[in-house]
């Protein structure tokens, strides 16, 4: 049981840019992209034993959906005529794709791919998204279609040490086999069905590679890291609403505790944002994905579908899962606006009560002056007379102490006063907290 041309397509990916990036950091992105492509074309161009080119690395256009061509050397076929190798390079949105095709011309053993290994390049690790690898041959002489399964076996054993495949499913050209994420076989029972292939090794595959990696790439930071942050951001806004629903009249700690209240907030709406953003990804990610889905079966993948349905299903229940997982969160969000409403209307009252009382102050002070002003020196004797005539006492010390009286009755009518409206204001102020914050006024 032998391959005929066997091949190995190894697909390097590295990222074009990264959301937030500016022109500096894409620009360093594209600086590391182009000296990757200029070793691996080096590394090509020396297996097949010629001189290799410098990389014409034209203008791209920023298009995120557009995929395109930056180099492409054709095959290159070693003077033996029993090798051939290519390198390509092009976009695919945000990713810069790097594509190396090592061929062996002829009738081989199921372990001609661990001798080949040794020619694959190994690429640079800067700005590296991700790695892939597809094997691929013409199944030999006499080996039916019914037999890939035995073949594919035997390739994956010398290939990765096991013997046993993870999935495989038929494809219009071949049947595609799978041992591990990165490891797949394309075995195709004709020329005709290899010359099909075509369209799989250079534009399905890698764009399959891609949306799935990027998904598998956002899974495993939200499991571990952004939503075990955000139940912790919600667990502090929690703490802060159970704060809140303790009065306070002290204009100090209502502003401590705003301010906490803020803080906690904003720490829990960035954890919202970031999730938002990963679901959308992934969203569209899954979606990109189906349709190349479809390209490659022309329709929907079949119910049997052990390589691709399964992986789909997790991605629509983990996007389901992070959808009730922001419900929740954006719950206490909405909870945390409400208080921090209603402590923003008791802390506005609180300012002006304050400022009420400064201003009561000063016009008791004044007021009092006023009263003692007015009161001269004639009229004062006057009220003394009048309030003691039977006790004499020196005209000037009476004055005085005829104006200290009017001065404190004064002072003491307008404190009354201020009471009665500071009393006034706290009934509106209980009033108001009982509307803001939905809650009964403890006043």
């Amino acid at each position: 049981m032998k391959v005929t041309d066997p091949v190995i397509v190894q697909y390097i990916f590295y990222h074009r840019w990264l959301e937030g990036d500016d022109e500096e950091a894409k620009e360093r992105r594209r600086a590391c992209f182009e000296e990757a492509l200029r070793e691996a074309v080096g590394h090509i161009y020396g297996l097949a034993g010629e001189e290799a080119p410098s990389p014409c690395f034209l203008s791209l256009k920023r298009d995120r959906h557009l995929s395109q061509p930056i180099f492409n050397s054709g095959q290159l076929w070693r003077d033996d005529g029993k090798r051939v190798y290519f390198v390509e390079a092009r976009t695919h949105g945000d990713i810069f794709t790097l594509e190396l095709g090592y061929t062996w011309v002829g009738d081989y053993e199921p372990r001609v791919f661990a001798e080949m290994r040794g020619e694959i390049w190994h690429p640079l690790r800067d700005d590296l998204f991700g790695e892939s690898i597809c094997l691929g041959g013409l199944a030999g002489e006499g080996v039916a279609e019914e037999d890939f399964g035995e073949l594919s076996r035997a390739v994956f054993l010398s290939w990765a040490g096991l013997g046993e495949e993870l999935s495989q499913i038929s494809l219009p050209y071949g049947q595609l086999h799978r041992l591990a994420d990165h490891s797949f076989l394309l075995l195709y029972p004709n020329r005709e069905a290899e010359a099909r292939a075509s369209d799989f090794f250079h534009e399905l595959f890698p764009a399959l590679e891609i949306h799935r990696q990027k998904i598998e790439r956002l899974l495993t930071p939200y499991e571990e890291e952004i939503y075990p942050r955000a139940e912790g951001a919600e667990r502090e806004v929690d703490a802060q609403l159970d704060l809140a629903a303790i009065r306070l009249e002290d204009l100090e700690h209502l502003e401590a505790r705003l301010n906490g209240l803020a803080v906690r907030y904003t720490e829990l709406a960035d954890c919202v944002s970031d999730i938002l953003k990963m679901k959308n990804t992934i969203s569209i990610s899954r979606e990109n994905l189906e349709g190349y889905l479809g390209r490659l079966f022309g329709g929907s993948p079949p119910k049997d579908d052990r390589m691709f349905l399964p992986s789909l299903e997790r991605y629509r229940l983990r996007e389901e899962q992070m959808e009730a997982d922001l419900s929740y969160l954006r719950a206490t969000l909405d909870e945390a606006e409400v208080a921090f409403q209603a402590i923003g209307a008791q802390v506005s009252i609180e300012r002006g009560q304050i400022e009420g009382r400064t201003n009561l102050i000063l016009g008791i002070i004044g007021a009092a002056l006023a009263v003692g002003q007015v009161v001269d020196s004639e009229l004062a004797g006057l009220i003394w007379d009048a309030l003691f005539p039977r006790i004499p006492l020196e005209r000037g010390l009476g004055i005085v102490l005829v104006r200290v009286g009017a001065i404190l009755l004064a002072a003491v009518s307008i404190y009354i006063l201020g009471s009665i409206l500071r009393r006034l204001g706290r009934r509106v102020k209980a009033n108001g907290w009982e509307k803001a914050s939905g809650t009964k006024s403890l006043l």
